[in-house]
């Protein structure tokens, strides 16, 4: 049996056994207990307000929580602001949750964060089957944006998941078309979504995940265009990563400008550290994965892009195996390394066999740092003849 409930103007449902209300004020504040079962509920033309902690059906889940339809809209802002959820625990789970609540923060730079279309900031749970479409608008500087969450920590696991909204974040670090910041377990999840934003210096963007700070991503894909304004350590997959990423892919091309963005006040920096699939790799694994889009770097003389690659910006630990790019890669206004493959490697190529290129032509494609005998990770371009490298 379905509970439908239309064009509700208070913070979740206030006469319902199974929400407890912690704290009120213009957007009331609510949490489902952990011993709470939510489901079969549909919610229609929602219009939530808050400072922090809000979400359409609670502002934290600690509960279980499967087959929730929501549309509507949440606005806040401050902190821990989601389509469904402002929060959730490691306790919590979400099932079959279709959201298309559109998500807005007001935002004050340095006190607003986690922004996320089903959950803000999570810190456990369990999240399967979940399709999130609402579209996400932030104002002013605001870390850890995301299309499904701005924020998940480990024990955190999100599996067959999608964000297919627009998000318009002209300003954000740590913002992903996913995932804004992730130390969870990432399978089989998907996202659509074109990014636009980063300042000087707000750095971790990525197509996917922002800043992957130890989580592992498998069977994932992104296929949104990625464009940024001098955002360090940024790409069309994920922007800076310490964890673990196979059998995932991005299509989306990728650009970075000098900046800056209008309206922001970011500290000038560098443009370095881009990438088809991963922007900066400061350690794990990537295998069998891959990134098809265009990289385009946009410097001047003052500030020349650094570090600029097919598949990988900087190396600067980690390994990859299987993995390759296709997409061209151009770099505007001098600088330095730059490559089909990766623009700079900090590890020696120990252990690769020279007899894996005999009989290609020099330069033919270039081995990643680590690989094995076999040679399996190359910018296919290069092999094929197609796509190319170029400083203009």
């Amino acid at each position: 049996t379905w509970l439908a409930i239309r064009s509700t103007t208070v913070a979740s449902i206030a006469s319902s056994a199974f929400v407890t209300r912690t704290r009120s004020r213009k957007g009331r504040k609510r949490s489902i207990a952990a011993a709470a079962t939510v489901k079969n509920l549909i919610l229609t033309d929602v219009n939530v307000s808050g400072t922090y902690n809000v979400g359409a059906l609670a502002g934290t889940n600690n509960g279980r929580v499967e087959n929730i339809i929501a549309s509507g809209s949440v606005l806040a802002s401050n902190y821990s602001v989601g389509g469904i959820f402002g929060s959730s625990t490691a306790t919590s789970s979400g099932t079959n949750i279709n959201s298309r609540v559109h998500v807005t923060t007001t935002g004050t730079s340095g006190v607003s964060y986690y922004v996320g279309g089903l959950v803000g900031y999570m810190t456990g749970g369990t999240y399967i089957n979940d399709a999130v479409s609402g579209d996400i608008t932030t104002k002013d500087h605001i870390y850890y944006v995301g299309g499904f969450s701005g924020y998940a920590a480990g024990g955190s696991k999100i599996t067959q998941s999608s964000y297919t909204g627009n998000m318009t974040t002209p300003l954000d670090g740590y913002l992903g078309g996913f995932m804004g910041y992730s130390t969870a377990t990432i399978t089989g999840c998907y996202t659509t979504a074109n990014i636009n934003g980063g300042d000087w210096n707000f750095s971790s963007n990525g197509g996917f995940v922002g800043w992957n700070a130890g989580g592992k991503i498998d069977s994932s894909y992104a296929t949104g265009n990625v464009v940024m304004g001098q955002a360090w350590h940024s790409s069309a997959f994920v922007g800076w990563n310490a964890g673990d990423i196979s059998n995932s892919y991005s299509t989306g091309n990728f650009t970075v400008s000098p900046g800056p963005i209008p309206g922001g006040n970011g500290t000038i920096g560098l443009i370095k550290n881009y990438g088809g699939l991963v922007g900066y790799n400061a350690s794990g694994k990537i295998s069998n994965s891959y990134a098809t889009g265009k990289i385009t770097a946009l410097g001047v003389s003052e500030r020349p892009p650094y570090y600029v690659g097919g598949l990988v910006g900087d190396l600067a630990g980690g390994s990859i195996e299987r993995s390759y790019a296709t997409g061209d890669v151009t770099a505007v206004g001098g600088g330095d390394s730059f490559g089909h493959a990766w623009g700079v490697d900090h590890q020696p190529f120990a252990g690769v066999d020279a007899a894996a290129v005999a009989g290609a032509a020099a330069g033919a494609f270039r081995l990643c740092a680590g690989a094995r005998a076999a040679g399996l990770c190359w910018h296919r371009a290069l092999r094929r003849g197609q796509g190319g490298c170029r400083w203009v």
